[in-house]
């Protein structure tokens, strides 16, 4: 009789024990105040940050486009720039015939210079297409990047990576073969970013 009840009195424990662990999870998560107390303030911080992505993420769409494509469009905005335009796509859409990547882009910085402040100054409707100021609130955001996949039949291939705020997306009449994909792209294998219009450290707060 003894053990029946040492069984049972364990099973209580337990269950009660559970049920606490329970009470008490649904408590932390849904009081911030408490969460604080307990784990910091990093716990709300992550919170926050994580939100902030998220809401970012839905704001603005990213698209890719080989750097040939994005002159012709360029070009069609600002035909009194195509000459440059057209030497600029030149060097920059040849990685093929750099030394390596940090020597190409030194060598190309010039015509790098020029494309990215012209691309953004398009894509936000600019006044000044040589030195479009940057808005603060402004997500938009014009890189070059390359892909060096040793199985690209044509060698490594230049991108524009484009990120572009939702509501302006539908008046700039984006080409078909731009490229639009889901989530951000960042440095990975065989992905680099070069350069990027504005620079990240750059952009006014």
């Amino acid at each position: 009789m003894n053990q029946v009840l040492n069984r049972r009195d364990i099973v209580l424990l337990v269950a009660g024990l559970v049920v606490g662990l329970v009470i008490g999870i649904v408590l932390i998560g849904s009081n911030d105040d408490l969460r604080t107390d307990l784990f910091g303030s990093s716990a709300k911080d992550n919170q926050s940050d994580s939100g902030t992505t998220s809401s970012k993420t839905e704001n603005v769409m990213y698209y890719l486009t080989e750097v040939t494509s994005a002159k012709d469009w360029l070009s069609e905005k600002y035909p009194e720039t195509s000459d440059s335009l057209d030497e600029a796509a030149d060097v920059i859409a040849k990685p093929s015939t750099w030394e390596n990547t940090s020597e190409g882009v030194k060598q190309a910085k010039d015509y790098i210079d020029t494309v990215l402040p012209q691309m953004y100054a398009a894509l936000v409707n600019a006044d000044d297409i040589v030195q479009p100021k940057v808005a603060p609130d402004n997500d938009t955001s014009v890189c070059l990047a390359i892909d060096d996949d040793p199985y690209n039949i044509d060698g490594p291939i230049v991108y524009m990576y484009l990120t572009i705020p939702v509501d302006q997306v539908d008046t700039l009449d984006i080409p078909d073969d731009w490229e639009q994909i889901k989530d951000a792209k960042s440095d990975q294998l065989y992905w680099q970013l070069l350069a990027c219009f504005p620079e990240p450290d750059k952009k006014p707060s």
